[in-house]
């Protein structure tokens, strides 16, 4: 086995020349057994089983006016999805869930509606309303996420990357930050 270790010095040629003869017969070790695509669908069968749904696969009721316009007529629990000025849409994507007898919850929308949610088919006794989080927001939302199906959010800044992440298990319709 060859190892190169200069920490003070550059690479020579010679150097690069050798590391490379040596990760080129360290690859020729390493090929893989001629049934390792059997190996690795065994494997994935056995996680699939241990998992059971996966986030994205888990669909989530949706109302039919909208079916049309989603990946395989359906939300997907764990999926985030972006509205732009449209609260009638918003609203159309809450009433499945929420005609199907889930809860539904709308974070930091003030001006949200009820009597149109109402007419969209949202079940008003089964609708969580938190108009003015402020800065809580973020806590309010992780709370909700845990225990309802259909959460709507209107963030008052941007969540930061790994936040969104971890809102696993239910569709999230959020409309534009607004700082």
């Amino acid at each position: 086995m060859a190892y190169w270790h200069r920490p003070a010095q550059r690479p020579t040629p010679d150097d690069v020349d050798q590391l490379m003869a040596y990760a080129r017969a360290a690859l020729q070790d390493a090929a893989p057994p001629e049934d390792a695509e059997a190996t690795v669908l065994e494997l994935r069968s056995r996680i699939d089983k241990m998992q059971g749904a996966k986030l994205g696969e888990k669909r989530v009721p949706t109302h039919p006016v909208i079916a049309s316009l989603l990946p395989e007529g359906s939300l997907y629990a764990g999926s985030v999805y972006q509205v732009h000025d449209s609260m009638s849409l918003l609203q159309a994507m809450l009433a499945g869930p929420s005609l199907a007898g889930g809860w539904c919850a709308v974070v930091g929308m003030p001006n949200f509606g009820i009597e149109a949610a109402a007419a969209a088919g949202i079940d008003l006794d089964r609708l969580l309303l938190v108009p003015h989080p402020g800065e809580r927001w973020w806590p309010a939302l992780s709370t909700l996420v845990e225990t309802v199906p259909a959460i709507a959010v209107r963030p008052p800044t941007v969540p930061a990357a790994g936040d969104l992440a971890r809102l696993q298990g239910n569709p999230t319709a959020g409309e534009d930050a607004h700082p």
